[in-house]
């Protein structure tokens, strides 16, 4: 039920990376620095994304959390791609800790996708405030 830390810690996944369902939670730094992967899937049963459990993945595109995340930690995801796209299904706004829990090289394509009739929550959230100008509805 638990993908543990440090577990893929730079590992050469090249393919697209599909979380079982049944995980519940991501470990600290589990696939720091892992290679070429540039897409995540994250499946409803995940309630916590540990600190730096994405980070250093510079191959990112995109990234879809499920809707049952409950907490995402520190410096999670990484990514210098300016068309990084972050899709959450979570009707409300997980936990962050820091203001760089997603960080990215803005650019055009850069943008936070969250459920239409939940924009105003994630973008009234104190923490997630700091990305009100990527986060846009979508219909998941």
């Amino acid at each position: 039920t638990k993908i543990g830390d440090d577990f893929f810690y730079c590992s050469s996944i090249s393919s697209d990376i599909n979380i079982p369902n049944g995980v519940i939670e991501i470990g600290e730094d589990a696939f720091m620095e892992m290679g070429e992967a540039k897409i995540v899937n994250i499946p409803d049963s995940v309630k916590k994304i540990g600190d730096a459990a994405f980070n250093c993945c510079y191959s990112l595109k995109s990234i879809t959390i499920g809707s049952g995340v409950e907490t995402i930690g520190a410096y999670a995801f990484f990514s210098n791609s300016s068309s990084f796209e972050v899709y959450i299904k979570a009707v409300n706004p997980p936990e962050i800790e820091v203001e760089d829990t997603i960080y990215f090289v803005a650019g055009e394509g850069f943008a936070i996708y969250v459920p239409k009739n939940s924009v105003d929550a994630y973008k009234n959230d104190t923490a997630w405030s700091d990305y009100a100008n990527y986060i846009v509805g979508y219909d998941f």
